[in-house]
This record gives structure tokens, sequence and C-alpha cells, in this order.
């Protein structure tokens, strides 16, 4: 793309649609649905869910290639809710920049997020690093109360502008 265009969704299934195809899932524990405790996909159609009871959080991620990137911003945005409003469990999206032994060498969060019943936007940027050949793209659910952890992601994409 030219100077100050952006990719197009640089992510396999990002709208969950093909199960977890794409993605890696350390623990296990993610699955896709269309509907899970009576939250239903924000286009109707498939999202990212899981059951968990750790404290520490349960990651789901996805490894790019950004070769050739140096420079330009990566945007990780996702639509994420809650269970129920004013649900503790946090939601987070990571951003981490791998050099071609797949050290991490730069990484970016975005803020926690908790409580938000309704489909809502976040996301987190960063700037390539020089030597980064890989961008891991994660999306977080952190555990706080009841019986598993509670936090939904669909449409998740990752940009490149500048």
């Amino acid at each position: 793309s030219s100077a100050g265009t952006a990719t197009g969704n640089l992510l396999t299934n990002g709208n969950a649609s093909n199960g977890l195809a794409g993605w890696t899932a350390p623990d296990g524990k993610w699955a896709t649905a269309n509907s899970y405790d009576g939250v239903t996909a924000l286009d109707g159609n498939f999202f990212y869910t899981k059951g968990f009871t750790g404290t520490n959080g349960t990651r789901l991620y996805q490894d790019v290639n950004i070769s050739g990137y140096t420079g330009k911003k990566v945007t990780l945005s996702a639509q994420n809710r809650a269970y129920r409003s004013n649900h503790e469990d946090e939601s987070m999206l990571k951003i981490e920049f791998l050099d071609a032994s797949g050290s991490v060498i730069d990484s970016a969060l975005s803020a926690k997020d908790h409580g938000n019943a309704t489909w809502h936007s976040m996301s987190v940027s960063a700037v390539v690093p020089s030597g980064a050949v890989t961008v891991r793209a994660s999306l977080y659910s952190f555990y706080k109360y009841g019986s598993e952890s509670d936090s939904y992601y669909d449409n998740v994409s990752l940009t490149v502008s500048g």
C-alpha cells in the first residue's frame, strides 16, 4: 500500500466465523459461539468466548508477518463486551513485536476494560520497531469473580497505516 493508506485486516478469521482457525489458545480454554450465557454475537453470527477460572488471565493470539512495515503504525481493534453491567472480569488487547528469533522487542497494551455489557470498540496502537518481523495480536480475559472469565470479542482486526 502507498504511504498513508491503511492495509486491510491482516488477521485470519477475525470474525470467528471459522472457529479458532488462525488463532492460538495456549491453555485451550477459548471457543467460538453464536450464543453463550445469553450473550449473542455483535453481527448475529459468531464471537470469541471462553470458560476460565484462573486469576492470571487467559489469552487468544495470532502471529502476523510484518516484515517491511518498520516505522508504520499497527492497530489492533476489536468489539468487546462483558457478561453483564458492572461485571468485574476484565478484557485487554496486547500487541507484541517479535524479532527473527522470536524474542519480544516491544509491546503495547490497551487499557483494561470491564463492566460494559454492550458491544463497544477497544483498540491499541504502536509503531513497528526496527528489527520486528512478527506482530503477536492478543485478546486477554482476566477472571475476578463468579464461575468463569466473562469477556467476549468479535470483529477483531489488525491494520497497518502511515
